[in-house]
């Protein structure tokens, strides 16, 4: 949930291969609780396609030195306000959970670790409707786009006749929507990345070479002790 993360994170994770989880303080008060929240739950919303629906989890720090019965109160109001200001939007989940941090096996952190694997398994059944063309495409048409510099940015469409062309799967299963699904596929699983009208075929190199000297750039040092 920190800021400078909430639109580099939506590059890569969606509502289908992703839970979110939104981390606060239970020190705060309502009001900046609220806020906090708020802008996280905007983020994904702005960062949606059209009809997709996000589930993001609420989890209070500090369970060990807050006021629990206040924490608990305060956090139960702002996720009754946010379900109703993101419904539609953002699924977050009626269920919170105080956790003391410096505790790995306390009762709460193995309840939300169980919660988060029924959350998994849920999405796991959404990903396995997805079409057979996806394993040839990841095995065999990517790896040979991906070391052409001509191909590692595509055409969204270009990418979905070159699906149709060139993967070897019976004429049968090469309707439209198994194409445009698949595309989408690999999008949600990180294999590529849609933006507009185009399809870009190599992550590691966007990561490296565009996101990475954004979030830590060469003078990082330097901005590290001029803040000291």
């Amino acid at each position: 949930s920190q800021r400078p993360f909430h639109r580099t994170h939506t590059l890569f994770f969606n509502e289908t291969n992703s839970i979110n989880i939104m981390m606060v303080s239970g020190l705060l008060d309502k009001f900046t609780m609220l806020k906090q929240c708020r802008h996280g739950a905007a983020s994904l919303r702005a960062a949606s396609r059209p009809g997709a629906i996000h589930v993001m989890v609420i989890v209070v720090s500090r369970g060990d030195v807050c006021d629990r019965d206040k924490t608990k109160a305060i956090t139960q109001g702002v996720v009754t306000q946010l379900r109703s200001e993101f419904e539609g939007h953002v699924d977050i989940q009626e269920r919170f959970f105080l956790l003391d941090c410096r505790k790995s096996q306390s009762t709460e952190m193995v309840k939300l670790r169980r919660y988060l694997s029924q959350l998994k398994k849920e999405k796991l059944e959404t990903v396995r409707k997805y079409p057979s063309l996806v394993q040839p495409v990841t095995k065999k048409l990517l790896p040979r786009l991906r070391k052409d510099p001509a191909t590692k940015l595509v055409k969204k469409t270009k990418l979905a006749g070159l699906v149709e062309s060139e993967v070897s799967v019976p004429q049968c299963l090469l309707v439209q929507e198994t194409v445009d699904d698949t595309v989408l596929f690999l999008h949600a699983s990180g294999e590529a990345f849609l933006l507009n009208d185009f399809a870009l075929l190599d992550i590691p190199w966007m990561s490296h070479s565009l996101i990475g000297p954004v979030i830590a750039p060469a003078d990082f040092p330097v901005h590290l002790n001029a803040a000291v």
